[in-house]
């Protein structure tokens, strides 16, 4: 269980920076 929720924080922080460098590119 704990390793799922640390991959599921690691996803969550790769969406965000896939988000932000888009949005920064724009």
């Amino acid at each position: 269980e704990k390793n799922y929720s640390l991959d599921i924080r690691e996803e969550e922080e790769t969406y965000t920076v896939t988000l932000v460098i888009p949005t920064l590119h724009a």
